[in-house]
């Protein structure tokens, strides 16, 4: 009895459909804007327990670059795991 085999199915996924850069680009400006929220209300609270003396300037820079800092590791994950259409995005967000 020949029975036909079935032919086997393709060992390689269909290819993902392509990213948009939008996405990318509106999580680098929530970064940005929801960071700079969260820094008002450190600072806030900084000055507070510095009544006298004000926020130290180191406290000052460390804390105003950490926004921008958040948005070049968010580009340097994404290149790194594979999304270069995300990473774009974040970049173009900058």
């Amino acid at each position: 009895m020949n029975e036909q085999d079935a032919p086997a199915p393709n060992a390689t996924s269909p290819p993902l459909p392509r990213a948009s850069i939008w996405p990318g680009f509106w999580l680098a400006w929530g970064a940005l804007i929801g960071g700079y929220a969260v820094i008002v209300g450190l600072l806030g609270t900084l000055a507070s327990l510095f009544r006298g003396g004000g926020v130290p300037d180191r406290a000052w820079i460390l804390i105003g670059v950490s926004p921008w800092l958040l948005i070049i590791g968010l580009i340097v994950w994404f290149g790194t795991t594979g999304r270069p259409q995300m990473a774009k995005g974040v970049a173009i967000g900058l």
